[in-house]
């Protein structure tokens, strides 16, 4: 190997290891006692074929450029599917009422990682809780004091009843829509859902960068140097 492939080799090496270093900016943690449904296709406990949509609102104090989002979640019953499609979408809010407005981001997810916590949540069966992330396509920016919603939801696999999980957080509410709603509408208690919004560091990241690619410099100056 060359020392220029080397070099570009090991900076390339530091720079996902800064990048695995993130900061999170939007915490709502889990709460393990229940969660509604998310999906836009199952049975529900009637033996109906519905549909619903789940929203959570949040705001940031400073700019951020979302990268990550991570979300808890289960199964009713506790029976994980074969295969899955999430969708992510975030909005503005409308001036009206403060529901979600104008979609902003939308990216289908197929199979995203998850994991088991280890914990179970309880309800009316007690399921796994599990822990969900996806790196987004392309990084999110978000504004200070703005109020934007995070929309997460199982897509069309009505074997597969998915149930986004509740937080303890800013327990200010939370939105959704199905077929009785027409369109969204403010839940009727004070709740909150679980997931993260995750950013990078930027300052670790850009000294990183400047460093390793001062002293590849130096490197490379130092080796095609004419003899004396």
């Amino acid at each position: 190997m060359s020392r220029l492939s080397f070099l570009v080799a090991c900076i390339g090496a530091a720079l996902l290891s800064s990048v695995a270093r993130a900061t999170v900016v939007v915490d709502h943690q889990p709460h393990p006692f229940g969660g509604p449904a998310a999906d836009t296709d199952f049975i529900n406990r009637y033996g109906q074929r519905t549909w619903q949509l789940l929203a959570d609102d949040f705001t940031l104090s400073s700019r951020a450029l979302v990268r990550e989002v991570r979300w808890w979640g289960f199964y009713e019953p506790d029976v994980l599917p074969t295969s899955e499609t999430m969708r992510i979408r975030f909005y503005d809010s409308r001036p009206s009422d403060g529901l979600p407005g104008t979609m902003l981001f939308e990216e289908l997810v197929a199979n995203p990682a998850r994991a088991w916590t280890g914990r179970w949540v309880i309800h009316s069966i007690n399921s796994r809780e599990y822990l969900f992330s996806h790196s987004l396509s392309a990084p999110q920016p978000f504004y200070p004091s703005a109020l934007y919603w995070i929309e997460i939801v199982q897509l069309g696999d009505v074997n597969s009843h998915y149930r986004w999980e509740f937080a303890l957080a800013e327990q200010n509410g939370l939105a959704y829509a199905n077929a009785v709603t027409n369109g969204w509408a403010h839940a009727a208690f004070d709740g909150d859902l679980a997931f993260q919004l995750v950013v990078p560091e930027p300052t670790s990241l850009g000294l990183l960068t400047l460093s390793l690619l001062w002293v590849a410099r130096r490197r490379l100056g130092c080796a095609v140097r004419p003899a004396a």
